[in-house]
C-alpha cells in the first residue's frame, strides 16, 4: 500500500443525484408565492 493513497473511491452519483434534487426542491419552493 502506497504512502497516501485513498483505501477506497467513493461513488460521487449518489451524492450528486440528491444535490441535484435539493436544488430543484429549492427553485420549485423559491417560485412559489409565500
Amino acid at each position: 500500500m502506497a504512502r497516501g493513497r485513498s483505501l477506497y473511491t467513493i461513488d460521487r452519483a449518489p451524492f450528486e443525484s440528491a444535490l441535484a434534487r435539493a436544488e430543484a426542491d429549492l427553485a420549485g419552493a423559491e417560485a412559489r408565492p409565500a
